[in-house]
């Protein structure tokens, strides 16, 4: 932290300044060679002049960077009567404040709030992430997607909806945004039940495709979608899993019920094609996210270590760098431990079940580790002595030794050991997906582990340090 220190000067005597061109006290002051003035009554040397250190002196681009980042949070109310004052600060915030939009249908003021942000162009202009809520039970409003044409500078659209999608015609909401040309991501949070039969819309700027529904993300996947590199499906129907576009993508990331035998061949058929013509080296996946979850009887159990070891041994086969694995309660990925190892793999991020001890955990983590022969960085999420990253700093400094660990942690202090013969560099700790974190790094793997306290900023993570 740095501290400033400003001298103010009392207003009357700036005026008196400006007025009369001499100083408050009423002596005149000369310029003297190089151009600088000097006070003909000054006795020694002045004081330099602080520079102000307001907002107000800040340039025009950092003006706009501060109120966008001030406006991302949704539950903050904002003084706009001071704000429109400042014709300056107008200048700054209203760019930031149209960049995120929301329209919620619920809300009273829902139709004059489309309206305005159709009708001033100036405003529209502005805009790159619009989210959409709307209210199933009520009537359509095609015209509103219609209108997202004139959106120019759209990057984002999420489209939330509540309640039975069926009156909706979420299909042709899509079709209607697809000719949106600067659209990069798509976020789909509406459950559609059954299968749709119209011609797939196309997507020619779209980067992220996330949805909540296999058959939407199914109907979409059949269009053509040239820039898709990242797909995000949480899906919870296990009748509607989409065929993946194995190939094409960079990231992938799965959530969804273990399917059944039917369901599994169609989500592993893209990838044993690839795998059987030897394409998969030359697949562009870089970062896959695995939550797999059982959601039926120990009959389905076989079919879900046949899953998770195909899955891991053909990933073996490609160029992937960063592997994040959710173990819920009821599986157990150490079944896949007999897959080929993966050596392009040097990430990995673990989080398990909240109710086994830790010891359980490991010991099924371990089992999976030498799959990963060149692993350089793991995470571990929600095992019980995570629980130090979000403990205060006050409270847990004593504890940050090795030797304090073997006595209060005994299962993390056997980790470190562990990772003290391997090629991993860096252990990091977190806790329910905090943004707190408890780091464990070396420099080179002759060195031993030091451990350190970290805030890792969302907003400062990319793509690539996410997955």
């Amino acid at each position: 932290m740095v501290s400033t220190r400003s001298s103010i000067t009392p207003s009357g005597a700036s005026t008196f300044r400006s007025a009369n061109g001499g100083t408050a006290d009423g002596s005149s002051s000369t310029p003297s060679e190089g151009g600088a003035t000097v006070d003909a009554a000054a006795n020694g040397p002045s004081e330099p002049a602080c520079s102000p250190t307001g907002l107000s002196s800040l340039s025009d681009e950092l003006l706009e960077h501060i109120w966008e980042l001030a406006f991302a949070d949704a539950y903050q109310t904002w003084p706009f009567s001071t704000i429109l004052v400042i014709r300056r600060m107008c200048r700054a915030a209203i760019p930031a404040w149209y960049r995120r939009c929301d329209l919620h249908q619920a809300v009273a003021t829902f139709d004059s709030d489309v309206a305005a942000l159709f009708r001033h162009s100036h405003e529209r202009e502005h805009v790159r992430y619009l989210a959409v809520n709307l209210e199933c039970r009520e009537p359509p409003v095609r015209s509103i997607f219609a209108g997202l044409s004139h959106l120019l500078q759209l990057r984002t659209l999420v489209l939330q909806g509540n309640g039975d999608p069926t009156p909706c015609p979420f299909d042709e909401y899509l079709r209607d945004i697809s000719g949106i040309s600067t659209l990069q991501e798509l976020i789909l949070n509406v459950e559609i039940d059954t299968p749709i039969a119209r011609p797939p819309p196309s997507f020619p700027a779209l980067r992220r495709l996330r949805s909540d529904s296999g058959h939407l993300a199914t109907w979409i996947l059949q269009g053509s979608n040239p820039a898709l590199g990242a797909l995000d499906l949480s899906v919870a129907d296990e009748h509607s899993v989409p065929c993946i576009p194995w190939r094409t993508l960079r990231y992938l990331y799965l959530a969804l019920p273990l399917p059944r035998v039917l369901q599994a061949r169609a989500l592993l058929k893209g990838l044993k094609s690839y795998d059987e013509n030897d394409e998969l080296a030359a697949a562009g996946l870089r970062g896959m996210s695995i939550r797999l979850g059982n959601s039926y009887a120990s009959e389905g159990l076989e079919e879900a270590r046949t899953v998770h070891q195909e899955l891991l041994g053909s990933l073996s086969k490609t160029g992937i760098g960063r592997l994040r694995i959710y173990e819920p309660a009821g599986e157990d990925w150490a079944c896949a431990a007999s897959a080929s190892p993966a050596p392009s793999i040097t990430s990995l991020w673990f989080s398990c079940s909240r109710g086994d001890p830790d010891t359980e955990r490991w010991t099924r983590l371990a089992r999976l580790l030498p799959l990963f022969p060149s692993l350089r960085r793991l995470e571990l999420n929600d095992f019980k002595f995570c629980y130090l990253s979000v403990t205060p700093a006050d409270d847990v400094s004593s504890l940050l030794h090795l030797q304090q660990l073997a006595v209060q942690h005994p299962t993390l202090a056997a980790i470190l050991l562990y990772f003290k013969h391997t090629q991993v560099l860096q252990l990091r700790l977190s806790y329910s997906g905090g943004m707190k974190q408890l780091w464990a790094t070396r420099s080179s793997t002759r060195e031993d582990f030091t451990l350190e306290r970290w805030t890792v900023e969302k907003a400062e993570q990319n793509l690539d340090e996410y997955w």
